[in-house]
């Protein structure tokens, strides 16, 4: 956990000596924690993501389906692009 001291970070466990290596190490850990945060934070919002194009895919599907067997001819091919497994074929 990261303690705020005006403007000065403090990291538990790191001395404070006021040398510059423990100053840059304190930025640094703090840029790091604030990183991760993010991607946590950006991780979650694509899951989420995700989840609505992949319920939104179903739904397109389901309504294409219900046209399709009143009108055979017209077979439309979806693919999501959001499916982690999905693999896209190479063009030589």
């Amino acid at each position: 956990m990261l303690l705020l001291e005006g403007f000065k970070y403090i990291v538990p466990g790191v001395r404070q000596t006021g040398s510059k290596m423990d100053k840059l190490n304190s930025q640094l850990y703090w840029h790091n924690y604030c990183i991760i945060k993010e991607n946590e934070r950006l991780r979650k919002k694509a899951q989420q993501l995700n989840q609505e194009n992949q319920a939104l895919l179903s739904e397109l599907r389901q309504k294409l389906a219900k046209k399709g067997r009143s009108n055979p001819d017209q077979g439309p091919c979806l693919c999501s692009t959001s499916n982690p497994n999905y693999n896209q074929p190479h063009k030589p």
